[in-house]
C-alpha cells in the first residue's frame, strides 16, 4: 500500500495544473493543517473528491493515518506501484518478490540506529557498547508486517506475489520482527499453498496459525481501518469497508486436483 505525502502532492498538482495564481485553490492548499487522526482522515476525503489525490491512495493513506491515530503505532508502506508523490519517511517503492527486498527495508528504516553508533563501536570492543548498539538497533524493528488484504480480487496474489516471496522474503522478514512480532497474509488460496510448500523452512522461524473473523482486532491495520467511516470508504473510497469479507476466502475447487499443496 501506499502512503502519499499530502504537502509534495499538493505543490506537484498544482504545478502541473498552473494552480500557483488560483487564489481560493492556493489558499487551500496554505491553510490546510495536515495532522493525523480524523482530522487527517477529512483531509485526504476532501482531496479525493476535489480530484487532488486518486481513490487508491487516498484510501491508503486514509487506513493508515486511522492507524496512526492511536499514537501506539507508525506505519511504513512498501508498493511497487508507481502514483501520489509519496513520503519519502514513511514510503519505499520497492518489490515484495524481490531477492533484495529485506535488505532494502533494512536499509532504508532498520539500519540507521545501528549507523549511528557505528563510531561507538569503532572506538572500543568492550561488549558493554556493543550490546547497547544492538539494544537499540532492536527497538526499532517491527510488531507487524501486513501483506494487505484490502483489495486482493481473484488471481491478484497469484500474480503479485511470486514464490520468492514465501521461499526467500518470507523467511527474511523474521529478522525484521520483534521476538513478539507477526507476518499476516489474507487468507487465499495462492498463500496457503505457496506457505505448505515451504512449511519446514517456514515453521522453523514461526508459529503457524489461522485467525477466525472474530480474531481479526489483532491485526492493527485491520483494526484502524474500521475507524473509517464505512459509507465514506465506499462512496468516496470506492471499496466497501469489510473487504476482507470479499476477497479473504477460499473455494475448495481451487484446492482439488491441485499439485502444490
Amino acid at each position: 500500500m501506499s502512503y502519499p505525502c499530502i504537502e509534495t502532492q499538493l505543490a506537484s498538482y498544482a504545478s502541473q495544473h498552473s494552480l500557483v495564481h488560483d487564489g481560493k485553490k492556493m489558499q487551500a492548499i496554505k491553510t490546510n493543517n495536515f495532522s493525523k487522526g480524523r482530522d487527517g482522515v477529512g483531509l485526504v476525503v476532501d482531496l479525493v473528491r476535489k480530484k487532488l489525490l486518486n481513490e487508491v491512495d487516498g484510501r491508503d493513506l486514509a487506513r493508515v493515518l486511522a492507524l496512526e491515530a492511536s499514537d501506539r503505532y507508525e506505519a511504513h508502506c512498501v508498493s511497487i506501484q508507481s502514483g501520489s508523490e509519496f513520503d519519502e519517511n514513511k514510503f519505499l517503492h520497492a518489490n515484495f518478490n524481490k531477492t533484495s527486498f529485506t535488505d532494502q527495508v533494512r536499509a532504508k528504516w532498520l539500519d540507521t540506529t545501528l549507523t549511528a553508533h557505528k563510531k561507538v563501536l569503532y572506538r572500543t570492543f568492550l561488549s558493554k557498547w556493543l550490546d547497547t548498539t544492538l539494544t537499540a538497533h532492536k527497538k526499532v524493528l517491527y510488531s507487524q508486517i501486513v501483506m494487505d488484504y484490502f483489495w486482493i480480487p481473484k488471481g491478484w496474489a497469484e500474480q503479485h506475489w511470486t514464490e520468492k516471496l514465501f521461499s526467500e522474503n518470507l523467511p527474511g522478514f523474521h529478522s525484521l520482527l520483534r521476538p513478539s512480532g507477526s507476518v499476516y497474509f489474507p487468507f487465499k488460496a495462492h498463500c496457503l499453498n505457496r506457505i505448505c510448500c515451504n512449511l519446514p523452512k517456514l515453521s522453523a522461524l514461526y508459529d503457524i496459525s489461522f485467525l477466525r473473523r472474530w480474531e481479526l482486532g489483532e491485526i492493527a491495520l485491520w483494526r484502524h481501518t474500521q475507524d473509517v467511516d464505512p459509507w465514506v470508504m465506499e462512496e468516496v473510497f470506492r471499496k466497501r469497508i469489510d473487504q476482507e469479507d470479499l476477497y479473504c476466502e477460499i473455494d475448495e475447487r481451487e484446492l482439488d486436483g491441485s499439485d502444490k499443496v
